[in-house]
């Protein structure tokens, strides 16, 4: 979900709450206020917005008090603001004072001081303050099914994007169980087929893997395969992703076949894509070219890898690590079909000293 949609959809939660909970006439202009600085927000028209939105506090403040809850829901329109221009230093300021004046004087509705807290720790993931994200996540999803219930859409996210912040720590014991509940509610709701439980699939399967629990991550990566097959169509650029996590799990498997097939598809789709000089072509391009490599088809290694190089390259520079790592690879590719000069000359590329090294083959 980008940066706009996240911010965006929680506005209108906060709005829908306290809707239910305030009354008379300051009350409803306020909510008019809010309400509009949401709906420009939306559009695109974004010093309108700003303009519905400091109006909103301002009215607030001065009717209300600065530490009422309405006041704090005038401030998340700011919040919403500033996040959505990129200023995540004052978002997160704006976030601290909202739920501040939530702890003291909670609103009628929990599920605004949910879907805040929420909000806040998305910001402090982009910030990658990833423990007090944690912590906020997990008040987050309390509060949010205590409200909504342990069914709700909203909770999902809440709890994806907990188990989220804790596989950046690869904290995958923690991470997988949250993933579990996520794709159980994703699945039980009424549309048939739903990108967010693709989305935790993936990152599930991701889990499994450095868990290895191998059979589980392939179940996982291939739902997400399908449900994102039937959402988008096959040839969709989302479906190369989760081809690229199958292909990586089959190549761990030593199922080359399968593990080739995919690689292929997917590395078509991200030509067609992103195009030809894109970072998603060239991790493509390694990956083929480490298959290629581990099931002794050197010679095509040798052209996949070359292609992986120039492109590295040209993306990241001769000096980047990922560039080197390739030259490696690529040198193991030459040594093994007996091309003794360009294994030299590619391990002089990478960096490493002639006389010091041998190149050696992923597949040993």
């Amino acid at each position: 979900m980008s940066r706009l949609s996240i911010a965006v959809a929680l506005t209108l939660l906060l709005a829908a709450g306290a809707c239910t909970a305030q009354s008379g006439t300051v009350q409803d202009q306020i909510m008019s206020l809010n309400e509009a600085a949401a709906r420009f927000d939306r559009i695109g028209k974004l010093d309108s917005a700003w303009i519905a939105a400091d109006s909103a506090v301002r009215l607030s403040e001065k009717t209300l008090g600065p530490d009422h809850p309405m006041t704090a829901l005038s401030i998340n329109s700011l919040a919403t603001l500033m996040y959505d221009w990129g200023r995540i230093e004052k978002a997160d300021s704006l976030y601290r004072r909202i739920l501040g004046i939530w702890e003291k004087h909670p609103p009628t509705d929990s599920a605004v001081y949910g879907a805040a807290l929420y909000n806040h720790g998305t910001i402090l993931m982009e910030k990658r303050q990833i423990r007090e994200a944690i912590g906020t996540f997990t008040k987050a999803t309390r509060v949010l099914e205590a409200a909504l219930g342990a069914e709700d859409q909203y909770l999902a996210n809440a709890l994806y994007s907990l188990a989220e912040a804790y596989r950046s720590t690869k904290d995958c014991s923690s991470a997988i169980p949250l993933y579990r509940r996520t794709i159980a509610i994703r699945t039980a709701a009424a549309t048939p087929a739903d990108l967010g439980e693709a989305q935790a699939l993936n990152s599930l399967g991701i889990c499994l893997v450095a868990t290895d629990s191998l059979l589980q991550a392939e179940k996982a990566y291939q739902r997400a395969l399908t449900i994102v097959s039937q959402v988008n169509g096959p040839d969709d650029i989302s479906a190369a992703y989760c081809m690229d996590n199958l292909a990586r799990l089959y190549l761990r498997q030593k199922r080359f076949p399968e593990a080739n097939r995919l690689s292929s598809v997917s590395l078509d789709l991200f030509r067609k894509g992103p195009g030809d000089e894109s970072p998603e072509v060239a991790q493509a391009l390694i990956l083929r070219g480490e298959i290629l490599l581990d099931s002794d088809q050197f010679e095509a290694a040798v052209s996949v890898l070359t292609e992986a190089d120039q492109l590295l390259t040209r993306l990241a520079g001769p000096s980047h690590p990922t560039t080197k790592d390739v030259r490696l690879k690529l040198a193991a590719a030459y040594d093994r079909i007996g091309d003794t000069a360009n294994a030299r000359a590619t391990l002089k590329r990478a960096g490493i000293p002639i006389d010091q090294s041998a190149p050696q083959s992923d597949s040993n």
